[in-house]
């Protein structure tokens, strides 16, 4: 299997460091959110749980997945520390044998994987009446 373990990189600004997150393949052309150490550790101490604890493994790609590797692709994605519950379950979700994970993201007809959120944690994560909030004040929404 491949190591787990977290690299660090230094970058001379956002800009460059956004460039490289595509130049290494850790973006699909979205954009990204850079994964640094310390935004990292944050998402990794919400949680409480070692970073090299082992989610599931990607046994096409020889690889595991750990905490650390989620907690990175959720600060890549934009999450705060508090979706980290949610990014987690999805997580280990997607790599159980039964999803088989290597047939929706090998497809040619697009890759995405749709998760839902319900019961009591997703009232905890978004709040509708902030999200209108914020799109009054930033012009969006008429108020």
């Amino acid at each position: 299997m491949v190591s787990s373990k977290l690299h660090s990189t230094e970058w001379g600004g956002v800009v460059e460091a956004i460039e490289n997150c595509f130049n290494l393949g850790w973006t699909d052309g979205l954009p990204v959110v850079p994964p640094t150490l310390e935004r990292v550790n944050e998402f990794i101490d919400y949680i409480g749980e070692a970073p090299d604890k082992i989610l599931g493994s990607v046994p096409e790609r020889r690889r595991e997945v750990t905490i650390a590797h989620a907690a990175a692709n959720g600060v890549m994605a934009g999450c705060l520390p508090e979706y980290m519950p949610v990014v987690l379950t999805a997580t280990e979700a997607m790599l159980s044998p039964e999803f088989n994970l290597i047939a929706p993201s090998s497809s040619q007809g697009g890759a995405a994987v749709l998760v839902v959120v319900n019961g009591p944690i997703s009232k905890n994560l978004v709040s509708i009446q902030k999200l209108i909030c914020s799109a009054q004040e930033s012009g969006l929404m008429p108020q």
